[in-house]
């Protein structure tokens, strides 16, 4: 027979993990929240402080657009809250792949403040596992503050090599 005590601590422990879990899964989704939101606050300095290397760096995408008879198709990983799409040449159209599912609406609400820029489609994802994108597909890739952050920075480049379309020289 079976020690009531033992049987009680065993119940307490089972209770208990349960418990534990549901306080680190609304721990960390109030984390990604917060997150976002602090995000969305620094998009302001980041474009201030790094304003003319953006446009520099950019300037790369207005000078494919003037060589495409269409827009440009953009893939941008860890789009954030939209720091870069001021950035981005006219009639773009860009899919997002953001891991934060928090930081869409801080996205969406950044886009409308940039005339002539469409956000095709949002992705909550990784860019180590971008198999929702078809296989060169896109004219250019964006990841800015990422590479530091992703879990494989060799299988990312592997997803983004995959994406971009080829170019024949």
């Amino acid at each position: 027979m079976f020690n009531l005590a033992v049987v009680g601590i065993f119940i307490l422990g089972a209770v208990f993990l349960i418990f534990w879990s549901s306080i680190k899964r609304a721990t960390a989704l109030v984390g990604k929240a917060i997150f976002a939101y602090f995000n969305n606050k620094a998009l302001r300095v980041d474009n201030t402080v790094f304003r003319a290397r953006k446009e520099e760096l950019f300037s790369t995408l207005h000078e494919m657009v003037s060589q495409l008879d269409r827009p440009l198709k953009l893939v941008e990983v860890g789009a954030g809250t939209g720091s870069n799409f001021s950035f981005y040449p006219k009639n773009s159209e860009i899919v997002c792949v953001e891991p934060n599912e928090y930081s869409k609406k801080y996205l969406l609400a950044n886009v409308a403040k940039v005339a002539g820029i469409e956000m095709r489609q949002f992705y909550v994802g990784f860019g180590e596992d971008m198999a929702f994108i078809e296989t060169e597909s896109v004219d250019a890739v964006v990841c800015t503050h990422v590479l530091c952050s992703v879990s494989d920075v060799d299988q990312c480049l592997r997803e983004i090599l995959r994406i971009l379309k080829k170019v024949l020289s």
